[in-house]
């Protein structure tokens, strides 16, 4: 049950605040400059109005959000923190004397009350809105909109749980299957055929092994799958052998991560955070969050034309990596009136934004398959027979794709590796390639590092380094508070 949400009178501990809270600070300046009441607004709806026990208010939960990506603290190391710091009891509203809830409240406000909620495009919006309210983003007394330049690239975020790497993590979870079927049937120990020895073993094999200790399983002792014990390891192993095949490298703690690359030799296990700044203001305007082995391109887009879309907004450029000099690119480019500063490659055009679901990475230079699997070799070829065109030929690792379930529409013949090649630049490209030699060109390039200074500015002081959770659900919403709260402290820092 929630009621209307209410505001804590301050008259009987005012003077103690006064003496002791530092009212210049940032989340003072929060309490006291900020309305929050949009978010009560927008969860309202999935509380109880008449029914149950008394809600904890949501805007109360929300701020102690804000306090988490700010701190990078655990909820039970958090609420210990709110309990004897009077700072955080002064933006929370709280009476020096009042004790913070338990900690798995705040959990149950995360995974019940935020579920499917679009925390990212509210709170941008609100931080958008608020920036036009104080001058910060100015309207053009034309056309009545505002006029921004717009900044984008891609941070990542590694995940709280660690990579694990798939014929240890099959053997392990195999073991635990067989061991569930032992205790509940002592007979199975010598008819269940046993794993193989991990240095023996390749990924092949330990596929085929699990799928062949499954249908053992459900042909001998059917009666134990409704068993709890037993078919909770079931079907966990059953989906980590289809996320293996999928994937290749995952762990089951947190599915929805997946490996990406920063370079050509460095790699990373977790998400995504596709962004779009403005270049004066260093506002984020948007933003995306997705798995890490997504491109750049693909997500980009989409901010694009998202933020074209707005009514209030009108891009007059966009500045960019490799990454987004893409047709698509240029075509969005024209199509609403902007100018894109973003190099082109010098070889590569067709297939750079995603052609039949291969993915460019520019900091490695290399293409990425629809599984998220990076080429390992690249070659540069001539067809004298198609007018001695040029392509570059990208190789991909055999043994990842012998496992893909992909195998069989990608790979051609008896092609045992998948390669993927790219040429011809379109004349768009052409002209972007020509464009860039230009002092202009050069210019404005030079302002891209304010989004490389955002980026560490988010990893180092809004916890955006590591996850807090897991799941792409979770991790949306990690980012969706702290680049919030980035704006915050960009809009109370300009007044």
């Amino acid at each position: 049950m929630i009621s209307i949400q209410k505001e804590l009178n301050f008259n009987a501990c005012s003077e103690l605040y006064d003496a002791l809270v530092n009212k210049d600070r940032f989340l003072p300046r929060f309490h006291d400059e900020v309305d929050l009441s949009f978010v009560f607004n927008e969860l309202v709806d999935r509380y109880c109005p008449d029914n149950g026990r008394p809600a904890i208010d949501p805007v109360f939960l929300f701020k102690c959000l804000i306090i988490k990506v700010i701190t990078n603290l655990s909820d039970q190391d958090l609420m210990e923190e709110i309990r004897v710091n009077l700072e955080y009891k002064y933006f929370l509203d709280m009476a020096p004397m009042d004790l913070p809830p338990d900690s798995s409240t705040l959990c149950v406000f995360r995974r019940q009350r935020l579920k499917d909620e679009n925390m990212m495009d509210l709170l941008l919006s609100q931080t958008l809105k608020m920036a036009m309210e104080r001058g910060i983003i100015k309207r053009s007394n034309i056309d009545g909109k505002a006029h921004i330049n717009i900044i984008m690239d891609a941070t990542h975020t590694e995940s709280m749980h660690g990579l694990c790497r798939p014929v240890p993590m099959l053997k392990q979870l195999s073991e635990k299957l067989r061991f569930a079927i032992y205790t509940c049937e002592p007979t199975a120990v010598g008819e269940l055929e046993r794993d193989h020895d991990i240095s023996n073993t390749s990924l092949i094999e330990e596929l085929a092994y699990g799928h062949r200790l499954l249908d053992s399983i459900e042909n001998r002792y059917p009666h134990l799958l409704s068993v709890k014990k037993v078919s909770q390891k079931f079907n966990r192993f059953k989906e980590l052998l289809e996320d293996v095949a999928d994937h290749y490298s995952v762990n089951p703690a947190d599915a929805d991560a997946r490996v990406g690359h920063k370079s050509a030799d460095t790699e990373f296990f977790g998400y995504k955070s596709h962004i779009a700044i403005d270049e004066d203001s260093r506002l984020i305007i948007d933003a995306e969050v997705t798995s890490g082995e997504v491109g750049d391109a693909i997500p980009g887009k989409e901010i694009v034309d998202r933020i074209a879309r707005k009514d209030d907004l009108k891009i007059d450029e966009m500045l960019g990596d490799t990454a987004y000099s893409g047709q698509p690119f240029l075509e969005s480019a024209e199509n609403n009136g902007f100018k894109l500063i973003a190099p082109a490659h010098p070889n590569l055009g067709s297939g750079i934004d995603g052609r039949d679901g291969f993915t460019f990475n520019k900091d490695a230079d290399m293409f990425c398959c629809p599984k998220g699997h990076m080429a390992i070799a690249k070659r540069t070829a001539t067809y004298k027979r198609d007018n001695n065109r040029k392509a570059i030929i990208y190789t991909f690792d055999k043994n990842k794709c012998a496992v893909c379930p992909l195998r069989s529409t990608c790979l051609k013949g008896k092609a045992k590796a998948r390669t993927f090649s790219v040429s011809v630049l379109t004349a768009e490209q052409k002209r972007l390639l020509k464009d860039q030699q230009t002092e202009y060109f050069k210019l404005r390039r030079r302002q891209r590092y304010k989004i490389e200074q955002k980026n560490a500015h988010l990893k180092q002081g809004y916890s955006m380094s590591k996850t807090q959770g897991k799941g792409i659900e979770m991790m949306s919403l990690q980012a969706a508070v702290a680049f919030f709260t980035s704006n915050i402290k960009i809009i109370l820092a300009k007044k």
